[in-house]
């Protein structure tokens, strides 16, 4: 695989790009279900298809090679760039059967974001000398570029032009402005520009060719020679795009305004156009119109968030309103049917087919719409058809289990799979694909479907089908797929060589008797709606050899209703349908409705599919109308665009917005409580599905007096009760601000085990450092974790619980508390029990989240022997397999974090998943949210709160707070650019109270 930096083009020019091609090139290598990943986590998905790549190479004894060619004009190495260095993203550590092919000219050198200890640094170095043929025709290119230097104003502003664009000017947009006759161009482009432009395809539906200058120092030397010149040829460029900006950006729009102007203005300095232009909802939509997804877009909105999250000063609430922008174009497609990219690459739109089936969210449903568009294609493409099934090779590898509406579809998505490769001339690969599904009788009635397809003629020819099946089952042992390449083949030649059918259902019918049952249970599966007699004969040796098989009983099933025995199933009810049958639509069964609805409308029983849609939900209603599109695009073409522009505009119509705010809704509240603003808050709270008074507990925490928080409770419509809290101790921490911390205790003591224990910790948070309340109440805490009895065995809540009662009021008892752990544990575990002797010993916890805990109260005490036991348990943890210690990394990572350990000591990697949550606690960390309210009550699950847990207990201890913004900010301009941006609320309402409170005026815009 390769990629090839081409500075003097914006789209190859960057590591955006490279990671877009990497993507591209290594999902067909991988086999890996959504290969598709939005532009925060293509990173990540780049790296992950490399290692999968590479284990599937080696798999097969193969090497993978990477070739970059032409590093030095990398636009992202440069001072001041927003994005990383191509260098950067190389793998510091490749596979082993991965290689690394880099060329460059010898300066700028190795970008500075590339590690010390990163091979490029150190790896050979080969130096190539000039190819004479090469040299000759630089030179003449440049004597060409200087000659038109020289020509009239007209081929001047030519090549001001080619060079201001940075590439991909069409001979359309150059006509535009230039205001010269085609032919007048075609005339100077080919003779005085000859050897200096070259030609690139277009990203876009026509395939235009854009102009760009063939070698990078061509285009300096251009820039050089225009100097400031080449400003003006710029504004002539944002002249242009005005003018399509004030008509709505109308269909014929330059491709090169919807796709590589917006990189242009990335590279300029002018924020305002950049961001006006982009965010353009006009712009979106004639995107969306012609790419069919929403790709670009997002594209564009990812690289300013990152370019103003790298620049000192960007505006944070920007940010967050282009996150907000880039959750809502991602969402658009999400609810797109699954039928509608079929339906555009049958009308011969493959690019646009291919950009919505992207589009979609979820894995499942991107697979099998590739795979339907890959089927069902105008013109058949070899490359991408196997491009296609090594995407989609992990669904066609599930078992379907006991769903039978979602084995038809299964069955129905292989088919369309090894259809795709059929169509575009791969038979022998294509059958092998029918035999990818795990269970036999999927395979056979994959077979029988392109048997029965090849005799109807609208597939391939059967004599062909039968010579690539008999052949590949000549080179098979392994049954019953030899079986079922015989029966496919019989099956195929049925009626124009019954002999030769007759000889090959013969030789299927010869298998070894130890996996007779079976492979003879998926041939008469094969051959039972063809011949039925021939199965039933089948049917009775199987029920001889095998009666119990658990894996023979679902061929069995499909035997019957293949021979009529049962017609209310979905596979017998699906067959009338393509048959031209009558077909009995179930009345309670939505999904079966569904399902048989697409059948009917893929069949052409348009007025049938839609009596089965009648009375189904919008989104199953519009999966059968897409599927009736479908049907029309061979014979009705412009009813089936129409309707599929229906369907697109409808679901776009839906509820995907609001689907784009879920995760953000509960967060915004409370960060909206942080930064000040009640009454946006408590609109705002009203949207989220799970109601909580997260954002309540805020506002009441920050409250001075009872007085302020009695007036509190009552502009949100709540009473000072038990029953307007999730736990008693949240009641409590209010309780104790308005009647007093000892008032409240009075209700903790009134309650019994882990409840009270959790009450009397929150209230130990309310009193001042040297109260001696506090050592009272870490003594009460302990107790009732016990129930009284120091030697009984505390759930893990009951623990943490005493743990930190005892941190924040008596610190000097913490080693007391983490030995009973140990020595209540010695009951059960022999491991533990060896401990016990050293009652003092704190070798053995149950989690990685009480070995935390731990480490962060005895740094109260004894920082040393903290420290040592972080180093000694963290290796242990990584090196477990365990689930339960699958987040143990952000664990570690947090508390190193929070014990201050110098980055350069800092060992422990956080998993990727746990990045977001990480680096949203330490910046409230670094900001002293520590001690902002968070509810102690509850279990100690694992999530994101275990992070916040920790921080609350080592907040709360006797040691001043140390603040540190810009740190924070750091952390918070980072995360902003993940997909999990929203987990930064909190910290940057502490942060920066005016950027949430325009993210959440925004937010609110969009539900009302």
């Amino acid at each position: 695989m390769s990629f090839f930096v081409t500075a003097r083009w914006a789209e190859q020019a960057d590591s955006d790009a490279f990671t877009d091609a990497l993507i591209a090139q290594l999902a067909p290598l991988a086999g890996i279900a959504g290969a598709e990943a939005a532009p925060a986590g293509r990173d990540a998905l780049r790296r992950l298809l490399l290692e999968r790549a590479a284990e599937r190479l080696a798999e097969r004894d193969e090497t993978l090679l990477l070739v970059v060619d032409g590093l030095d004009e990398d636009r992202g190495a440069r001072p001041g760039s927003p994005r990383p260095s191509i260098a950067a993203l190389l793998p510091p550590r490749p596979p082993a059967n991965v290689r690394v092919l880099v060329t460059s000219r010898p300066h700028p050198g190795v970008p500075l974001d590339v590690p010390g200890d990163h091979p490029l640094r150190h790896c050979p170095r080969r130096q190539l000398d000039a190819n004479e043929f090469a040299r000759h025709t630089r030179e003449e290119a440049k004597r060409e570029l200087h000659e038109a230097l020289r020509g009239d104003r007209a081929q001047v502003d030519l090549l001001g032009l080619v060079t201001a664009a940075q590439g991909g000017l069409t001979l359309r947009d150059l006509v535009e402005l230039t205001r010269l006759l085609p032919y007048e161009l075609e005339a100077r482009l080919s003779s005085v520009f000859g050897r200096s432009l070259e030609t690139r395809t277009r990203w876009d539906l026509e395939e235009e060719k854009g102009y760009l200058f063939a070698h990078e120092t061509l285009r300096e030397q251009a820039a050089q020679a225009l100097g400031p010149a080449v400003a003006g040829y710029r504004d002539r460029i944002h002249a242009w795009a005005d003018e399509y900006r004030e008509r709505g950006w109308p269909e014929g729009t330059p491709g090169y305004l919807l796709h590589t102007y917006g990189r242009l203005l990335a590279s300029g300095d002018d924020l305002e156009r950049y961001l006006a232009t982009i965010t353009d909802p006009l712009r979106q939509e004639r995107l969306l119109a012609v790419t069919g997804s929403d790709a670009v877009a997002r594209a564009d909105v990812q690289a300013a968030r990152r370019r103003l999250v790298a620049t000192p000063g960007g505006d944070l609430g920007t940010v967050g309103e282009l996150a907000l922008l880039n959750d809502r174009l991602g969402h658009r497609g999400g609810v797109l049917p699954e039928y509608l990219p079929a339906v555009w690459a049958a009308l011969g739109r493959r690019a646009q087919a291919e950009g919505m089936a992207r589009s979609l969210i979820d894995p499942e449903a991107r697979q099998r719409a590739l795979a339907r568009m890959v089927a069902h294609a105008a013109v058949p493409d070899p490359r991408l058809a196997r491009s296609v099934a090594a995407e989609t090779e992990s669904l066609a590898l599930r078992r379907v289990g006991g769903a039978e509406v979602y084995a038809y579809e299964h069955v129905g998505f292989c088919v369309d799979r090894v259809t795709g490769l059929i169509r575009a001339g791969e038979p022998h690969a294509a059958l092998a694909e029918a035999l990818r599904p795990p269970d036999g009788w999927e395979r056979a009635l994959v077979l029988r479907t392109l048997a029965e397809r090849a005799r109807a003629g609208t597939l391939m020819d059967v004599t062909e089908l039968a010579d690539v099946a008999q052949e590949l089952a000549d080179r098979l042992r392994a049954q019953p797929d030899r079986a079922l390449l015989l029966g496919c083949a019989a099956l195929a030649v049925r009626e124009e060589s019954p002999a030769r059918s007759e000889r090959l259902l013969r030789a299927a019918e010869q298998v070894p008797y130890r996996r007779a049952g079976h492979s003879l249970a998926c041939l008469a599966a094969l051959i039972a709606r063809a011949e039925p007699e021939r199965a039933r004969r089948l049917v009775r040796r199987v029920r001889l050899r095998s009666p119990f098989t658990v894996e023979v009983h679902p061929a069995l099933a499909h035997i019957r209703q293949a021979a009529g025995e049962e017609t209310g199933g979905i596979f017998a009810l699906g067959a009338a349908a393509e048959e031209g049958a009558e077909v009995a639509l179930p009345a309670f069964n939505s999904e079966m409705r569904r399902c048989l609805g697409q059948t009917l409308g893929l069949a052409g029983r348009t007025a049938e599919a839609r009596q089965a849609a009648c009375v189904l939900e919008a989104t199953k209603a519009a999966e059968v109308e897409a599927a009736i599109a479908l049907g029309l695009a061979a014979t009705a073409p412009d009813e089936a665009a129409a309707l599929a522009r229906t369907l697109a505009e409808r679901s776009r119509g839906s509820d995907s917005d609001h689907a784009a705010l879920l995760p953000l809704l509960p967060v915004l509240p409370e960060a909206l409580a942080l930064a000040g603003d009640a009454d946006l808050a408590a609109r705002l709270s009203g949207y989220v599905q799970s109601r909580t008074e997260r954002w309540l507990m805020d506002l009441l925490w920050r409250a001075e007096g009872g007085v302020e928080v009695k007036r509190t409770m009552r502009r949100a419509g709540l009473r000072l009760s038990p029953s307007a809290f999730t736990h008693f101790s949240d009641y409590l921490d209010v309780l104790a601000r308005v009647k007093g911390v000892d008032h409240a205790a009075v209700l903790a003591g009134k309650r019994q085990g882990e409840v009270a224990a959790f009450c009397f910790a929150s209230l130990i948070r309310q009193l001042p450092p040297g109260d001696p309340r506090r050592a009272r109440y870490a003594e009460r805490a302990r107790a009732e974790a016990t129930d009284g009895n120091p030697g009984h065995a505390v759930s893990p809540a009951a623990w943490w619980a005493g743990l930190a009662a005892t941190l924040w009021g008596q610190p000097d008892a913490v080693r007391f508390w983490i030995a009973a752990r140990v020595r209540s544990a010695a009951r059960t575990s022999p491991r533990a029990r060896a401990l016990v002797p050293r009652a003092s010993s704190t070798h053995w916890l149950a989690s990685p989240f009480e070995r935390a805990s731990a480490v962060l109260a005895l740094a109260a005490t004894d920082r040393d022997e903290a420290i040592g036991l972080l180093k000694r348990w963290r290796r242990r943890d990584a090196w477990s397999e365990s689930p339960e210690h699958a987040e143990a990394g952000a664990l570690w990572a947090m508390t190193e974090f929070l014990l201050g350990v110098p980055d350069a000591e800092r060992e422990c990697v956080v998993p990727e998943r746990s990045t977001g949550p990480f680096l949203a606690t330490a910046a409230l960390a670094l900001l002293g949210g520590g001690r902002e309210w968070h509810s102690l009550g509850g279990s100690v699950a694992a999530g994101p709160s275990l992070l916040r847990r920790l921080l609350v207990l080592d907040s709360y201890t006797d040691r001043p707070l140390a603040v540190d913004r810009a740190g924070a900010e750091r952390l918070i301009r980072e995360l902003l650019v993940r997909e999990d941006w929203w987990r930064a609320l909190p910290a940057l309402a502490l942060l920066d109270p005016a950027a949430v409170r325009r993210i959440g005026a925004a937010v609110l815009r969009r539900l009302s």
